[in-house]
């Protein structure tokens, strides 16, 4: 029989083991992390496996992974109820709340589907089966995501509960008594209920159950009484970020970084994930723009020009590159081997050091405010439309009829786009994007002032 994934039994315990990649050995000191899941129960530790992987990637990804080995349930999870695996032993239970009253169900048939047993119908048990078969399909990330989800919703529902049990009431009462009162982020409650409609979607194809119960319970809180909408990045904030010395504050390794990201990502708009798989063959030197092969969406593939401002810089790198990447030395990390994984935890613990903390702006804020320059440039000029902006930033086409007939923009009409930022870019802005390296050798571009 199979062992079960990133699970291993010593003695009669049960182990989560992650096998560390190559390249992050000599920094963690392993090539694989065992961490004990404190049962001799399989079912107990396949539920408990996903948030042991979860810390384990934090850990990796902030590097500091070490051997005071503090587990989820015990620690960061553990909440005032308290519920027993199979084997009668008490376990701690994530979800803060009690579980939600469960009203009379007479009469109510619990038939699993032809062939298949009421064991192999519980909501943990299909979770394995649904999880095992969108493999290779979503990311482990996402899997992961939908791991605890569910696991979070199995530990209000009565031991071995069938998935034909969930109706629209139970999956109800879950949101409103327990994900509304959690006090996590309206994007939380929805992404967790968005897990638990995946797998009950999956459920109803499979025959399983009839319908899925979770379709339409999202959140109706609206995004602006929260308070903490995402949002582009102010004058003032940028000018204080680009000021900084990301070397000062976190290191030359990645302070360096950095500092050429947050540029580029303002001047370009690209994703961060976007500019961290760059390689040196994407770059088209002789029109200074560079190629996004592949990104979050098939409209993400496109042909990005280079600012003037930044054309530079990417020479520096260019010129410096000793591993094939744009931005070389950077360490793959996370459930799925992101380059970008560590970058955007270093660029969360320099903003935040340098403008405070602050939920409304993140490294997607030079995205935004890229696509806000444009904007304000399209009034200035005709080279900045609709079209132009979505293709820029590898948006899908504004118009139905240009998605299904258009061949898309030329070059130079994406250039002149990219040239019309010099309209809008504040004169302090601009003024330290002209800073072309840190330190002492610090240059900037002939005939304009070094910031400080």
């Amino acid at each position: 029989m199979r062992r079960p994934e990133y699970l291993q039994r010593r003695r009669g315990r049960w182990y989560v083991r992650l096998r560390v990649p190559a390249h992050l050995v000599a920094t963690v000191g392993q090539q694989h992390l065992v961490r004990a899941l404190d049962t001799d129960s399989e079912t107990a530790a396949r539920e408990r496996r996903w948030l042991a992987l979860a810390l384990l990637w934090d850990w990796i990804g902030a590097q500091t992974v070490s051997d005071g080995w503090e587990p989820a349930w015990a620690a960061e999870l553990t909440g005032s109820g308290r519920s027993r695996d199979d084997a009668g032993r008490e376990c701690p239970d994530p979800t803060p709340h009690p579980p939600p009253k469960r009203r009379s169900r007479k009469g109510s048939q619990d038939h699993a589907p032809q062939g298949v047993s009421s064991r192999q119908t519980t909501i943990l048990t299909t979770m394995e089966r649904w999880l095992k078969e969108i493999e290779g399909v979503q990311t482990k990330q996402s899997r992961m995501q939908h791991a605890l989800a569910v696991r979070e919703f199995a530990r209000t529902q009565p031991p071995n509960c069938s998935v034909r049990r969930v109706d629209r009431r139970v999956a109800g009462d879950f949101v409103g008594e327990v994900l509304l009162r959690s006090g996590a982020s309206q994007k939380t409650i929805n992404r967790k209920i968005a897990s638990l409609s995946s797998m009950w979607q999956w459920l109803t194809k499979r025959g399983f159950v009839g319908n899925n119960p979770w379709r339409g319970q999202g959140s109706f809180a609206k995004p602006s009484k929260q308070g903490s909408a995402k949002r582009a990045y102010t004058a003032d904030e940028l000018v204080a970020l680009l000021r900084a010395d990301p070397v000062e504050i976190m290191g030359q390794r990645y302070g360096a970084v950095l500092f050429d990201l947050m540029r580029i990502g303002l001047l370009t708009g690209c994703r961060i994930g976007e500019l961290c798989q760059l390689r040196t063959a994407d770059v088209i030197a002789d029109e200074r723009a560079f190629r996004i092969s592949h990104g979050k969406t098939e409209n993400a593939r496109r042909i990005v020009p280079v600012h003037e401002l930044a054309w530079p810089i990417m020479q520096r790198r260019l010129a410096s590159s000793s591993d094939g990447w744009v931005f070389s030395g950077l360490t793959p990390a996370g459930p799925d081997g992101k380059r970008s994984w560590i970058v955007v935890k270093r660029f969360a613990t320099f903003r935040q050091k340098v403008l405070g903390p602050s939920k409304q702006v993140d490294f997607h804020s030079f995205r935004r405010s890229f696509a806000t320059y444009l904007e304000r440039a399209s009034t200035h000029t005709t080279a900045v439309n609709s079209s132009v902006i979505a293709e820029l930033m590898g948006h899908a086409k504004p118009t139905l009829a240009l998605a299904v007939y258009s061949s898309g923009l030329v070059p130079e009409q994406l250039r002149a786009a990219i040239d019309a930022l010099d309209r809008v870019i504040e004169p302090p802005v601009k003024k330290h994007l002209q800073t072309l390296t840190l330190g002492a050798c610090t240059l900037s571009r002939p005939g304009a002032e070094a910031g400080p």
